[in-house]
Order: structure tokens, then C-alpha cells, then sequence
């Protein structure tokens, strides 16, 4: 089950977001681009998910509170509706 973090701080690290949302379940991937402020987590169960993102929406890290939500699939009408590239 896969988390989406966002409002992070430039000084965030990997590891410690990792050991952060290890309190509440397994985590089984973290991906955090360089230059960031958002990065993605993904849980071993719905219950670790759930319980991560309650216990961490609005946590302090840095600073600055944490957004932290259910990943949703990007919807393939966005595209269609906003397309990077001219349809001919």
C-alpha cells in the first residue's frame, strides 16, 4: 500500500523517514527524488497504511508539518484532458 509524503524539508533524509514510518508497519519501499519535497512509501498492509497516516498527517519533521496520504493512481482522463504533446 503505497503512501504519498509531501511538505518535506530540504533537510529531510531517507533513512530517517524510513525509520519513521517503520513504527507503524513494514515498510517494503521508500522513493525520495533528489531535490524534492515529497517522497513515496509503501507499506506491507492496508493496517500499516493506515495507521502510518494517521499517526504522521501533520508530524513535525524539520519544521514543517508532514502531508501524508493514500497514493492515488494518476487518472487517465487528466492526460487526456492536459496532454504534453499535440494530438494530430
Amino acid at each position: 500500500m503505497k503512501i504519498y509524503v509531501c511538505n518535506l524539508s530540504v533537510q529531510a533524509r531517507r533513512q530517517e523517514l524510513e525509520e519513521l514510518f517503520s513504527r507503524h508497519g513494514k515498510v517494503t519501499a521508500l522513493h525520495m527524488p533528489a531535490d524534492s519535497r515529497c517522497a513515496s512509501v509503501t507499506m506491507d498492509g492496508a493496517e500499516a497504511m493506515q495507521a502510518a497516516i494517521e499517526a504522521l498527517d501533520g508530524h513535525l519533521l524539520h519544521g514543517r508539518k508532514l502531508k501524508v496520504t493514500e497514493a492515488r493512481p494518476r487518472e487517465e482522463s487528466d492526460h487526456a484532458a492536459n496532454p504534453t504533446v499535440p494530438v494530430e
